[in-house]
């Protein structure tokens, strides 16, 4: 049997007609590769649309939950199915260029200290993802970002506009391209995070078994963004501030002091509800 270079694998949850042009765009594309969908049961037509649009399509192979298990867990689905020397992890509502994958597939051939690579993500409109190249969380921008949430990731000197290969502390989970080798190294993603935040513990992971990460901006992806989210607003950011939670107590247990500890926990469920409110507000206001 040919096992292709690369298997991407797109975690769908009622993604709509966005899964089969993210489908199209990869099969589109200049790249041998194998698609790999895994539903978290989605409720929509979304698969049954991409099925009967590559009815007789060999390189897609769809794995369908009879629950949700979340991100991790259905990334993990599709990276254990796989065979293929690369793993590009990719969300369904980002749309690759023909020429996308090859020219960074060719990059990560070339520079065998690269483990993971991220590259350009822009919206519709042209607007660039800060979150393709940013710096790893630390319990410091942590409280800052309950005042000021571009802290987060905010860091002097980084930017996804700076030309040429960088190698980068964190890229964004929508589109990440692995060896194979480097994920059998470091292990499969946290699963104790249904969404949110198994990216950037990924990330982490990577660092501490001393692999590199890079950002190669001279490629771009599309990212729609929200496709999948749009249904359960609240809930997606109850689990980005849960997730933020679980991420400090397994990596900066050592930085967390007592008066930090209680700051995060009460300061983050005080945020949360702000946010909630803030967007019930939107929602009243004509």
């Amino acid at each position: 049997m040919n096992i292709p270079l690369l298997s991407v694998v797109v975690v769908n949850w009622n993604a709509g007609a966005w899964l089969s042009e993210c489908a199209s765009r990869l099969f589109n594309s200049d790249t041998d590769l194998a698609l790999w969908v895994v539903d978290n049961a989605s409720s929509d037509n979304s698969i049954e649309q991409l099925r009967e649009r590559y009815a007789h399509e060999s390189r897609l192979h769809i794995i369908q939950n009879h629950h949700n298990r979340g991100f991790a867990a259905a990334c993990n689905q599709g990276i254990e199915s796989s065979q293929s020397d690369f793993i590009l992890l990719l969300n369904p509502d980002c749309l690759v260029e023909e020429n996308t994958l090859s020219v960074l597939l060719e990059l990560l051939q070339k520079q065998h200290d690269i483990a993971m690579l991220g590259c350009r993500i822009v919206d519709q409109n042209g607007k660039e993802d800060g979150n393709a190249n940013r710096p790893l969380p630390t319990p410091k921008r942590v409280r800052e970002a309950l005042f000021h949430p571009q802290a987060l990731f905010s860091e002097a000197g980084r930017s996804v506009t700076q030309q040429g290969l960088q190698f980068s502390e964190c890229i964004s989970g929508s589109f990440m391209l692995a060896r194979r080798t480097a994920v059998e190294q470091v292990g499969l993603l946290d699963e104790n995070y249904f969404m949110h935040w198994e990216d950037v513990d990924w990330c982490m992971r990577f660092q501490k078994q001393g692999l590199k990460l890079a950002y190669a901006p001279q490629v771009s992806v599309t990212h729609i963004g929200g496709v999948c989210s749009t249904r359960t607003p609240y809930r997606i950011l109850w689990y980005k501030q849960k997730g933020l939670l679980k991420y400090l107590h397994k990596f900066a247990e050592d930085d967390y002091t007592f008066g930090l500890k209680i700051l995060l926990h009460l300061g983050l469920p005080l945020r949360f509800s702000l946010l909630v409110l803030n967007s019930w507000l939107k929602r009243l206001t004509p």
